[in-house]
């Protein structure tokens, strides 16, 4: 897994093969979200049978003030060469880029080394108050400095994946998640206008407080209902989502007939972008995406 992550050739190609395949609108730069952990000593490693693990994880202070992010775009320069081979590649199809937001970042580099456990990091959370800012804090500057870098290799647009924010309580999101996207939107150097999306995984009851951060696109898990969604929301935010996964594992009719649902219910709106409320999961058939791919592409 490692190889193909840093190889840019390997992440090329792996980048290319969904739009070789299915024809989609748009390619995603075949990455991971914990590249930025890696690049700042940490340490990642892939084990079949299980998640991410971080090898050095954050434990104390000090660890923290030892957090170099200067130097996170020279240490991720391969992302930016697979940037731009792809780029090479592609002739009309947009190349998304994208990084883990701070909160979600936080929540693998803080730990004891045994993989991913949200329990045990919120248990850090709530003792060590002051240095879960500092964290956060140099999380966005990385973060920043790692989008400014793919903006300036040549992405088309930028998604912020906070796949575990949806742990937090209204009033927590709001000290510990929704600043830190703020921070590194507003300070993106950003001059050819690339569109920002915010992508979350069962944070959907957020979407009040999302469309004022300055992203462009707010993505919506499958558990809103995206059509009343898009009423409440500012009119120059668009919408992306949000079909059910799961559903890529029912019956060709009934894929069919949400799918359509879900379309016409946002036929007449703008600013619109169909995907799922979250990933492919592993057992889906490559039929099947390529089913539901012509069938979107197909609607009237």
């Amino acid at each position: 897994m490692k190889n193909l992550l840093t190889t840019p050739e390997l992440a090329c190609e792996v980048t290319l093969q969904p739009i070789r395949t299915y024809g989609m609108d748009a390619a995603i730069l075949f990455s991971d979200i914990l590249t930025i952990p890696d690049a700042l000593g940490l340490g990642v490693e892939y084990p079949e049978s299980r998640g991410p693990v971080i090898t050095h994880p954050i434990q104390n202070k000090k660890d923290v003030d030892s957090l170099n992010i200067s130097n996170i775009p020279e240490k991720l320069d391969y992302v930016m060469q697979a940037i731009q081979r792809v780029k090479k590649e592609l002739s009309q199809v947009p190349l998304i880029g994208f990084s883990g937001a701070p909160f979600t970042l936080a929540s693998y580099m803080i730990g004891d080394g045994q993989g991913h456990d949200l329990g045990k990091f919120m248990q850090f959370v709530f003792q060590h108050q002051a240095l879960i800012h500092d964290v956060l804090d140099k999380l966005a500057q990385a973060v920043t400095y790692y989008l400014n870098a793919q903006i300036k290799a040549g992405v088309d647009a930028i998604q912020i994946f906070d796949s575990w924010s949806s742990v937090l309580s209204w009033a927590y999101f709001k000290e510990l998640a929704l600043p830190y996207l703020k921070k590194v939107i507003q300070n993106l150097d950003n001059p050819n206008h690339v569109p920002i999306t915010v992508f979350g995984t069962g944070h959907s009851v957020f979407y009040p407080l999302l469309q004022d951060i300055g992203a462009q696109v707010i993505s919506l898990d499958s558990k809103a209902d995206i059509a009343l969604v898009r009423k409440a929301v500012l009119p120059h935010i668009a919408l992306q989502g949000n079909l059910d996964p799961h559903l890529l594992l029912a019956p060709r009719d009934v894929l069919k007939k949400q799918t359509e649902n879900l379309l016409e219910s946002m036929q007449h709106s703008q600013g619109y972008i169909f995907n799922l409320g979250h990933g492919v999961l592993p057992n889906v058939s490559e039929d099947n995406v390529k089913f539901l791919v012509d069938l979107v592409k197909g609607f009237k």
